[in-house]
């Protein structure tokens, strides 16, 4: 190694350290990898659940018109629920990692965890519920199911709302401006 590049290298080195650690206790870093991560988990659910949900039309349309319902439509309406199910454990563990650095997102992090656990991962479940219903019964339960997650998804937007008026009180310290 030339004397050029190890000075180089130490310059980087001596360099690194303090930005890493800045970056570890600035609060504001921190509350922006909790927003990252959860716009992750958000994009991530709403492109699989969007699948979802046009397939279910889909499936719906031909049991209607009396037409079968083809094998692809199911395996791949099995396969997404797996999907999702992995994402949303995957972004779960990751939002919990986080450690925020302000109120307003420790309040954010409550929130988000929340909709992954209220939300998100109940109507996943109620999806993988209604593949494998055969009798009236269970496609009931899966009815059921399906209103319970839409009552929590209520409950959590009023949350937010609550959650959002409180934070716009409560200037943090990353708002700009």
């Amino acid at each position: 190694m030339t004397r050029r590049a190890a000075i180089l290298l130490a310059l980087a080195t001596a360099l690194a350290l303090p930005a890493a650690t800045a970056a570890k206790t600035n609060p504001c870093a921190a509350d922006q990898r909790l927003v990252n991560a959860w716009h992750k988990v958000l994009a991530d659910n709403s492109k699989i659940t969007a699948r979802q949900t046009a397939i279910l039309q889909e499936m719906f349309r031909r049991a209607a018109n009396n037409q079968p319902v083809p094998r692809e439509l199911t395996d791949e309406l099995r396969s997404l629920v797996a999907k999702n199910r992995t994402q949303l454990a995957a972004g779960e563990r990751r939002i919990v990692l986080i450690k925020p650095g302000t109120a307003n997102g420790r309040e954010l992090k409550r929130l988000v965890l929340r909709f992954i656990r209220e939300v998100a991962r109940p109507l996943n479940t109620c999806i993988g519920k209604f593949l494998v219903a055969d009798t009236p019964e269970e496609f009931q339960e899966v009815g059921a199911c399906v209103d319970s997650s839409s009552r929590a998804r209520v409950a959590l937007s009023r949350a937010i709302d609550k959650s959002l008026a409180k934070m716009r009180t409560t200037r943090s310290p990353c708002a700009k401006g």
